[in-house]
């Protein structure tokens, strides 16, 4: 199976297009997937990226990648985290089955419905409480949302919807992204 094919154009003053570098792309340049993931790039299939000033990419196999701008936590990488120009693995996050990005916070959904949230928090928009940032990711937890989908995220807002499932819908299909 090929690699998919990614494009990428626009502001990249944070090296969110992970092109290596913080030049603006002003037409869509092809990234190369290899040089992305490296050996995690076998049998890579469909990707769902979201995104502003960081980006949030989550592979076929439910692993989380972030690249672009770290203030705040958005990267998830913890406080040593460095901004990053190519994609970096979230290593607290595996089975993964949507993710969402907002201009400063992250969301990502596992395959059995879990919601993890990290970044900016000042005005409670990751869903854990406090109005503190999350340097890494940490679960969503409320009496409504034992299992739960993504939905939609705006890149310019904060929101997060986050609903949940029928019981007989409990778990999100393997391979599949959810959006």
């Amino acid at each position: 199976q090929s690699p998919p094919a990614v494009y990428v154009w626009g502001l990249n003053n944070y090296g969110q297009l992970g092109t290596g570098d913080t030049d603006t792309r002003y037409q869509p340049q092809v990234i190369d997937i290899h040089e992305w993931f490296g050996e995690d790039s076998k049998g890579l299939g469909d990707l769902q990226i979201a995104g502003a000033q960081h980006h949030t990419v989550l592979s076929h196999n439910g692993s989380v990648y972030v690249m672009g701008r770290k203030e705040y936590g958005r990267l998830g990488l913890g406080k040593e985290g460095e901004e990053s120009h190519h994609p970096q693995k979230v290593p607290a996050l595996t089975d993964i089955g949507s993710v969402a990005a907002g201009v400063a916070c992250s969301y990502a959904v596992t395959h059995t419905g879990e919601a993890y949230s990290w970044g900016l928090g000042t005005n409670m928009q990751l869903g854990t409480g406090p109005e503190e940032d999350a340097w890494t990711p940490g679960r969503v937890i409320g009496k409504n949302l034992d299992v739960c989908w993504l939905s939609l995220l705006e890149a310019n807002t904060q929101p997060c919807l986050l609903g949940k499932m029928a019981s007989t819908q409990a778990h999100l299909p393997k391979g599949e992204l959810n959006n």
